[in-house]
């Protein structure tokens, strides 16, 4: 069986896709000789806002918080 096409999954949070990953993607690709293809998705997350999570908690400062490190 061959593979004529790979998926790499480029991410930035938790942890961003580390540079030895798309370099072994794009080896593995050529070694099969594959088209490599990556996906990056945006995510965004509607707080909703209360009295009780915006007084006791901040939640939307922690959602602000969670949003700049991706």
């Amino acid at each position: 069986m061959s593979f004529k096409n790979i998926l790499i999954a480029l991410t930035t949070y938790p942890e961003p896709t580390p540079a030895s990953a798309i370099d072994d993607a794009i080896s593995l690709a050529i070694a099969l000789e594959s088209r490599l293809s990556a996906i990056a998705c945006e995510v965004r997350i509607r707080v909703p806002g209360s009295f009780f999570g915006s007084a006791l908690l901040d939640v939307p400062a922690m959602a602000s918080t969670e949003a700049r490190k991706a």
